[in-house]
């Protein structure tokens, strides 16, 4: 993860993330999630997964109904998620910008000790939200540089207000099932193994031990090279 400050942005991908919750807390909530690069940005068109079925365009960003259980920080910590399997892997670093300032805390100072605990709190409780989280893990580990930062919610930047635009838009599309995060993080640990080849499994352009004993087997020894240097 990094965790660099980030002063010139230009040579990165910058997008917003965000999730809303109507009645956080309460019997009955709803929560969305969305994703915001600016108004009609092409980058959705470049996106090769297949979004979920009650996903709304807004200018070419995401907005969609939170899957599963319905709090705002489960809607923050699945916008990011979403900005991170949408977005095709360039040459340019990816950076998360988030007014949501526990999904910052997950990603600086928690996700590592949770990932040593096995994701256990200091109490031995299991974390709130860990499959969700692993899976979020083995995402940014595909990234090979990818920051975060935090943004003041509600403030006028126009990134943040249009991802929390398109959040709240996702609030009221019809309810999602959770997704199962633990056969996520197989799939995806899947297709990161079959894409590294181990060095002793690549073939070699090299001879084989069979054909060094036959080519060694037809050398000249040295009586025979000095006769036939000594013959020219």
């Amino acid at each position: 993860l990094t965790t660099e400050v980030i002063a010139d942005e230009s040579g990165w991908d910058v997008v917003y993330s965000d999730g809303a919750c109507k009645g956080n807390g309460k019997v009955g909530s709803v929560a969305g999630i969305g994703v915001w690069w600016g108004t009609n940005d092409s980058r959705y068109a470049l996106v090769t997964l297949v979004p979920p079925p009650s996903t709304q365009r807004c200018n070419r960003n995401l907005a969609e109904r939170c899957p599963g259980g319905q709090t705002n920080n489960r809607a923050e910590l699945i916008a990011i998620v979403r900005v991170l399997e949408t977005t095709p892997h360039t040459k340019k670093p990816l950076l998360i910008k988030t007014d949501s300032k526990y999904s910052i805390s997950c990603f600086r100072e928690w996700m590592p000790k949770w990932l040593r605990n096995n994701f256990k709190s200091s109490t031995g409780e299991p974390v709130k939200n860990a499959p969700l989280i692993r899976y979020l893990s083995a995402l940014l580990d595909q990234r090979a540089r990818e920051g975060q930062k935090y943004v003041k919610g509600h403030a006028g930047i126009e990134g943040n207000e249009g991802a929390d635009y398109c959040a709240n838009q996702g609030a009221v599309l019809p309810q999602e099932p959770e997704r199962d995060w633990d056969v996520l993080v197989d799939d995806l640990q899947n297709v990161t193994a079959e894409l590294s080849i181990k060095p002793e499994a690549l073939p070699t352009a090299g001879p084989s031990q069979a054909e060094l004993e036959e080519y060694a087997a037809g050398l000249a020894d040295d009586d025979e090279l000095l006769a036939e240097l000594a013959a020219g």
